[in-house]
């Protein structure tokens, strides 16, 4: 696997939301490999196939368990799509911990939601870790 190294401050990516930069001009970047990695491993997990063109299956496919009934079925099918994005279109991040919590587990969700609470780190520097923390629902 190859490695790669970036100055520090220079910019390698887009932070989202975009925003006006007063220093780098239209967009702000992102100069930190884990924080440009957690915006990768967010926007992947907030696309629904068939939203990038060419790339139809980029994404988890979230909408899909918007209007379904909260079974375990659910949470692991759930669970596997965020999996097998992740190992298709990041494979340079493992996942260390994913838990998917429903109102069963959580009183303050509704009962229509679902929480993905996800710790990763990078393949190549495991001392570059963070968590994310997603809520799926209406």
């Amino acid at each position: 696997m190859a490695t790669f190294t970036v100055k520090e401050g220079n910019p390698i990516g887009i932070k989202t939301p975009l925003r006006k930069s007063s220093t780098y001009g239209y967009f702000t970047p992102t100069t930190d490999i884990l924080v440009q990695e957690k915006q990768n491993l967010l926007n992947l997990l907030m696309t629904n196939h068939g939203e990038r063109p060419i790339h139809y299956n980029f994404g988890i496919n979230i909408d899909y368990f918007l209007f379904e009934q909260i079974t375990d079925f659910t949470k692991q099918k759930l669970n596997d799509n965020v999996v097998s994005a992740i190992n298709k279109w990041l494979p340079h991040i493992t996942i260390r911990e994913l838990i998917i919590i429903s109102r069963e587990e959580d009183a303050l969700l509704n009962y229509n939601e679902l929480k993905i609470k996800m710790s990763f780190q990078l393949l190549d520097n495991p001392e570059m870790f963070d968590t994310i923390e997603i809520l799926v629902g209406p």
